[in-house]
């Protein structure tokens, strides 16, 4: 198992990749924040942690964001990014393992000391961007995330659907949703110039970092 100074070290690598990561795309302060939690999988000695992360689409295409977090341990190391359903459902992915009263109730003694040995004086819950300090009173509005009401491109209204699923086309016509490849030829034959499609709409998305 690894020892209190190594999950410690852990977490420092964290922020650290979070921070770099920001940096190389350019976000600027209070558009993106990230809290997560170190944790062992089931017996194992696999120390990883996992995180919710709001702010501008993180690509995995190339594999870019494992590369940078491989760059930070000195090792290869893989990054899983995934949509999370709400900021909710991604927070209770990053803190379930602290909170999961049935990995410790289920593991043998010499388990649990382990763990404890693992964590002790350990802090166990860390954030970092816009996450981090924030305003203490509550009157004060939150400032992450500028609300987005229009698509970035076509200027249409967005629809927030509260379940994700899978919707017919009868039902997106009368929500009054439109053809983007529709709308596309109609601004070439009107000889209008198509702005590339940015980063999108901050997302909310749930990450897991393993070494």
């Amino acid at each position: 198992m690894p020892s209190a100074e190594k999950v410690r070290w852990f977490n420092r690598a964290i922020r650290r990749f979070f921070v770099r990561l920001a940096r190389r795309n350019g976000w600027r302060k209070g558009e993106w924040g990230a809290a997560w939690s170190g944790e062992f999988g089931p017996g194992n000695t696999n120390l990883h942690a996992h995180a919710v992360f709001c702010g501008p689409w993180i690509e995995q295409r190339g594999r870019q964001a494992s590369a940078l977090w491989s760059a930070v341990v000195g090792e290869f190391a893989i990054v899983w990014v995934k949509a999370a359903k709400s900021f909710r459902h991604a927070l209770r992915h990053a803190i379930k393992y602290p909170a999961a009263s049935w990995k410790y109730f289920s593991a043998s003694p010499e388990r649990l000391a382990s763990l404890e040995k693992a964590f002790y004086m350990v802090k166990r819950f860390h954030t970092v961007g816009a996450f981090y300090n924030p305003p203490s009173d509550v009157r004060v509005p939150p400032t992450i995330l500028e609300p987005y009401d229009k698509c970035p491109t076509c200027g249409s209204r967005l629809e927030d659907v509260a379940v994700p699923r899978w919707f017919s086309l009868d039902e997106l016509m009368r929500m009054g949703s439109r053809d983007y490849g529709e709308w596309k030829r109609e601004q070439r034959l009107l000889g209008r110039e198509i702005a590339p499609v940015g980063p999108g709409p901050p997302s909310t998305v749930w990450i897991e970092l393993n070494r």
